[in-house]
């Protein structure tokens, strides 16, 4: 009787191992989803900031130290 006790509780145990390894399985995939989706947002606000960064680029003559004098001049 011992003997099939315990092959129950490993067969309970593995039963709940099973499940924990979906239930993990299902967090790591929408994980996966959300970094993908970030990953694509980041790509595109990265090329936006870099078009805005050229237009303004084009917009206004680049400034030097040499233009910015001290405000006691």
């Amino acid at each position: 009787m011992e003997q099939e006790q315990r092959i129950v509780n490993v067969e309970e145990k593995i039963a709940y191992l099973e499940k924990m390894v979906a239930d993990l399985n299902e967090v790591v995939t929408g994980l996966n989803r959300e970094v993908q989706n970030l990953s694509k947002q980041n790509k595109r606000l990265h090329s936006q900031v870099a078009a805005q960064g050229e237009r303004l680029s084009q917009m206004e003559p680049e400034r030097t130290l040499e233009d910015d004098k001290p405000p006691h001049y």
